[in-house]
């Protein structure tokens, strides 16, 4: 004997709801951690530190479009963090020295490109392959 269901299907396979993605997770989790961080530091949602943390995350941004690039080009280049830390270090050192920062800034910078140049040279014509 043989039994037939004419009838709707109720199991649950098409009542799933779809998992956030997980840009919405971030978003609502530093959504949560501002709130908490508002109520339970003192000068936590203030101008001033919303602008010192925009000023910190904007040099991991500008870093971030440089190593992107590198990726979409199927690479991986760990050099840029040590050409950054170099420049970095130099333009500390001027600046301590006495030097103006309208002197210590550019070198810094020329110390920079200098690196990436040397770098994007070797890879083009010495047959050095990045990270794969």
């Amino acid at each position: 004997m043989t039994v037939s269901s004419s009838g709707p299907d109720t199991s649950d396979a098409g009542k799933r709801r779809k998992a956030p993605s997980q840009e919405t997770v971030v978003l609502i989790v530093t959504l949560l951690m501002v709130a908490f961080f508002s109520i339970t530091l003192n000068g936590f949602a203030t101008i001033g530190n919303f602008l010192n943390v925009a000023r910190s995350v904007s040099i991991l941004g500008i870093l971030s479009l440089g190593m992107g690039v590198v990726v979409i080009g199927r690479g991986l280049d760990l050099s840029q963090i040590a050409a950054t830390a170099v420049s970095a270090a130099i333009v500390v050192q001027m600046l301590t020295s006495g030097y103006s920062p309208w002197v210590a800034l550019p070198v810094g910078a020329m110390v920079a490109l200098s690196i990436g140049v040397a770098n994007g040279l070797i890879i083009a014509f010495h047959s050095t392959r990045l990270f794969s």
